[in-house]
């Protein structure tokens, strides 16, 4: 941030004040000025800017400055204020100190904001998983009196109507690459669900739950060839920590394919693109993440729709209260509010970390069954769910070490 552009008069004299080439406008002003020239033939850069124009520029433009350096001053003080009330520090007692540390200060307010966006997203998503993993228990049940397309259909049909009730205001106005970005990530998201469903019912519940977790590997990879984005190194060896986990967790017994892992498979590439797609809708100006989070859910709730007619009998649904509470919580929370938040958190963070935080579902679903069901893992079940927590840790540590480092300004 530059302050040679505040007045004097609110910042304290320093010998070591940063300079700032002067804007073009304010030389196109300045050579206006000086030459005499017609005003309404003032050009800056090549093209021609009437006299009015940059001047209102100029203007704005020192306005904008004004205020952010006097938001710096602000903070700065409220920061000595705090130091003086906690530490009785009386070197930064006064309210002279030098517009270089104010610099510095203001660097460091900006990284953190950043910093806490990263770790409300992490908080985000780790609620969003938690609800995922409950869900198991849920979906059980509920698989005892529906047919599992019909249960998808109606999570969806409800989840985005109760989502769009209370987001009708910021439904609006929706622009166009929100609409086609919502259509291509709700195709994608339901069919990953048709696709864990009717893997379910041809493979062994162990290869699904593994297969269904390889999103964690398969996110970065199709980053890597589709958008040339790397991923660091340290989410590389988190990501091979994460997925040696899962497999502890989630293999009972040998892995061989059959037509139901490979629908499996089918299932973790289409969350991958789902994944993938709303990084790279969310990156968009002009697409708002609260509509895509809830237009995709009603586009995914069409092709569940579609589905159920096509590849299952008509049935009458089921009257039973133990049914209907069950699938309304997965309606609500595990399917409208996980995926509006998922949709919000991954604005301030990649497909890769969200890709491996979302590998932790299989703990969250190993406690919820602890706790509600009374089932009990084995011991490499353990370890898988260590390795899975000490990805995390890994991923984590980075922005950790930087906390620490900025921690010195305090």
């Amino acid at each position: 941030m530059c302050l040679s552009a505040c007045p004097t008069s609110l910042i304290p004299a320093c010998t070591s004040t940063p300079t700032k080439p002067t804007p073009p406008v304010f030389r196109a002003i300045q050579r206006a000025r000086s030459s005499g020239k017609n005003r309404n033939n003032l050009t800056s850069t090549g093209n021609r800017i009437p006299f009015r124009v940059a001047t209102r520029a100029a203007i704005s433009s020192r306005r904008r400055l004004f205020a952010e350096n006097r938001r710096a001053k602000m903070l700065f003080e409220a920061h000595v204020s705090k130091k003086r009330r906690t530490r009785g520090d009386k070197s930064l007692a006064s309210s002279a100190a030098p517009i270089a540390r104010w610099g510095r200060f203001s660097e460091f307010i900006l990284r953190r904001k950043s910093m806490t966006k990263q770790r409300r997203a992490d908080l985000m998503l780790l609620f969003t998983v938690l609800f995922w993993g409950i869900s198991y228990i849920f979906l059980d049940e509920c698989l005892r009196y529906a047919q599992p397309m019909t249960i998808c259909a109606i999570r969806f049909t409800v989840g985005f109507a109760v989502v769009a009730l209370f987001s009708f205001k910021k439904l609006r106005r929706i622009s166009r690459a929100t609409l086609l970005y919502s259509a291509a990530v709700g195709f994608f998201l339901a069919i990953c669900y048709i696709c864990v469903t009717v893997g379910v019912t041809m493979t062994s519940m162990s290869n699904a739950a593994f297969l269904c977790s390889l999103p964690v590997v398969m996110t970065p990879l199709f980053g890597l060839l589709l958008f040339r984005k790397r991923p660091s190194p340290r989410l590389a060896l988190a990501i091979v920590i994460a997925t040696t986990g899962v497999a502890l967790m989630t293999l009972t017994e040998s892995l061989r394919l059959g037509p139901g892992d490979l629908i499996c498979i089918l299932c973790a590439l289409a969350y991958s693109f789902d994944l993938l797609l709303t990084e790279r809708a969310l990156a968009r100006d002009d697409v708002d993440a609260h509509q895509l989070g809830v237009l995709q859910l009603g586009f995914a709730a069409v092709v569940e729709l579609g589905a159920t007619f096509l590849f299952e009998r008509p049935q009458a649904l089921p009257v039973a209260f133990d049914f209907w509470w069950r699938v309304l919580f997965l309606a609500v929370f595990c399917t409208g509010l996980a995926f509006l938040i998922q949709s919000l958190a991954q604005k301030d963070t990649s497909a890769s970390h969200v890709g491996l935080i979302f590998a932790l579902e299989p703990v969250f679903a190993s406690v919820a069954a602890f706790f509600i069901a009374g089932e009990r893992l084995a011991v490499r079940g353990y370890l898988g769910g260590a390795l899975l927590l000490l990805a995390v840790v890994v991923m984590e540590a980075g922005p950790l070490k930087r906390k620490q480092k900025e921690s010195t300004l305090r």
